[in-house]
């Protein structure tokens, strides 16, 4: 009997020894599973640590584009300022001198104008002392033709 005990002992030690085994090829399968998962995540991970790093230089480089950009529109926009201001002065400049040839201008008119009129009262003139050196002939011929008969009558 004991050695009927004994082996209904050694068959239930042997189903849990192989219940164990079993158990124990499950976490190890688990575990090799794991492992595996693990290192699939490091690559994964890894490869998001280069596509950050990547992104990262990515950025940068678009930072420094941007910045160099900005840049070159603020002295694009200087630039543009100084040429409009330098435009206004030169406007200005030209303004001021076409306001000084216009008087100058009118000035000549008026210096014009008044030797015209000069001209037209000395024309007036000059006309009349025609008339007036007209009728003096006109009365010195007829004193000369009655100077003429008077020493015909004489």
């Amino acid at each position: 009997m004991r050695l009927l005990r004994n082996n209904e002992e050694i068959s239930k030690l042997t189903a849990k020894l192989e219940n164990y085994t079993k158990k124990l090829n499950d976490i190890t399968e688990l575990h090799r599973n794991l492992k595996i998962k693990e290192k699939k995540q490091e690559a994964n991970t890894n490869e998001l640590k280069s596509e950050l790093e990547e992104y990262k230089r990515k950025y940068a480089n678009v930072e420094m584009e941007l910045e160099m950009t900005k840049s070159q529109s603020d002295n694009d926009l200087s630039s543009v300022l100084t040429q409009r201001k330098e435009a206004e002065e030169e406007r200005d400049s030209l303004r001021i001198e076409l306001d000084e040839k216009s008087a100058e201008f009118e000035k000549t008119i008026r210096q014009l104008r008044d030797l015209l009129e000069q001209s037209q009262s000395q024309n007036q003139d000059l006309q009349q002392a025609t008339k007036i050196a007209e009728e003096v002939q006109k009365q010195k011929e007829e004193v000369e033709k009655l100077m003429a008969e008077s020493e015909k009558q004489r």
